[in-house]
Parts: C-alpha cells; sequence; structure tokens
C-alpha cells in the first residue's frame, strides 16, 4: 500500500546518506539521488518534542495562548491521537502541507478565570487564526497583534466556524493580568525566546 517518504526514510536511512528515488514528473519517470540532512525540532511546525528550554507563553486576560506542540497534544496521554481534538491532531498530522515554511499553529491553551473572560473559561485548545484583525502564524505575532487594539477591545479569533470570537476589554486587562499574575504565582505574563541570529 501506499507509504509516506518521510516513513521509508527515516525507517530505512541515516542522515548523511544518499538515497536514490525514482520520482514522476510530466508523464516522465526520472531518477534523482538525494542526500538526506538531520532536521532540528525547532524548524518542525509542530515541534514532537521541547528539551533543554522552558515553554514559551503569551497570557492576557486571563488567555493562555502557546505554540501547538507535542507536548501539549501529550497532554491527553498515550492515546493523544485518538484523545486530542481532531483539528489539531489534523495539523500535526499534516502539518507539512498545512503550515508554510516557518509557520507555527498558535493555540488557546486555556483561559484561566477572570471577569474579563468570564463565559470563555471553556474554550481551550482551539487555534488561533486572527487577533484584532491580524493573521497569526506565531507567538511573536499574538504580542505584536496585542499592541494595536480595535478601539476599547481585543478580538480574538479562533478557527473552526462554531467558535465565537473572543472580546476582551482593554483598559480590564491591565487590572486582571496583575491580579491573575498575583493569583498564579507567575514569574512573568509572557516568555518569548529572542530570536536567533
Amino acid at each position: 500500500g501506499a507509504l509516506r517518504i518521510s516513513h521509508l526514510l527515516a525507517t530505512r536511512s541515516f542522515a548523511g546518506d544518499i538515497v536514490e528515488v525514482t520520482v514522476l514528473r510530466d508523464g516522465e519517470r526520472i531518477k534523482i539521488e538525494l542526500v538526506l540532512e538531520a532536521r532540528s525540532t525547532r524548524e518542525y511546525p509542530i515541534e514532537p518534542f521541547i528539551i533543554d528550554r522552558a515553554p514559551e507563553y503569551f497570557i492576557i486576560g486571563g488567555l493562555v495562548f502557546q505554540e501547538l506542540s507535542g507536548e501539549l497534544l501529550r497532554v491527553w496521554g498515550g492515546d493523544w491521537r485518538n484523545k486530542a481534538p481532531r483539528r489539531l491532531t489534523r495539523f500535526e498530522r499534516h502539518q507539512w502541507s498545512m503550515l508554510e515554511p516557518g509557520e507555527k499553529l498558535v493555540v488557546l491553551v486555556q483561559a484561566l478565570p477572570s471577569p474579563g473572560n468570564m463565559g470563555y473559561e471553556n474554550i481551550g485548545m482551539a487555534d488561533v487564526a486572527t487577533i484584532n484583525g491580524k493573521t497569526i502564524h506565531r507567538l511573536e505575532d499574538v504580542r505584536d497583534a496585542l499592541a494595536a487594539p480595535e478601539g476599547d477591545f481585543h478580538r480574538v479569533g479562533l478557527g473552526g466556524a462554531a467558535l465565537p470570537d473572543i472580546l476582551l476589554k482593554v483598559a480590564d486587562t491591565f487590572a486582571e493580568d496583575a491580579q491573575i499574575q498575583r493569583a498564579y504565582r507567575l514569574p512573568s505574563l509572557s516568555y518569548i525566546e529572542p530570536a536567533s541570529p
């Protein structure tokens, strides 16, 4: 049956190996040689695991944003492929075709209860499409989009047609953020590693 080329390469070859493959292009079979290279997990659109560094996050108005990773998906245990939200497992399974190079999938992990996010506390693990009208491709985009609210509100647009936009009153988030930071004993409301040079 059909097998993914990534499966064949990962189970039969090593980084540095030269592999001959035949491709069908414009009806003609062409043989080409590929040199296999190791890929850092940081280059994956959805990192399979995160080690040797703290998780990155951004919190505003009690909403916790992170980039989707294998670590987050494993919250559902060993059978996460069947128990995690289907939309997220679909992104994980097809990440190389669904996300552009350098793009990550930002998710609203959860809403830490506060007066400003009342009614949204049950929304969690949903992919974030836009914030304040700006498309979100990475966690840094969350920070940048929140710097330019839509009038008196921040508007968070979630992926999937069934989920409503989340509205946070800008003026309320400042006081609530300080309260949330104290209540949950958070050293900071955000941690985003500086980009590598």
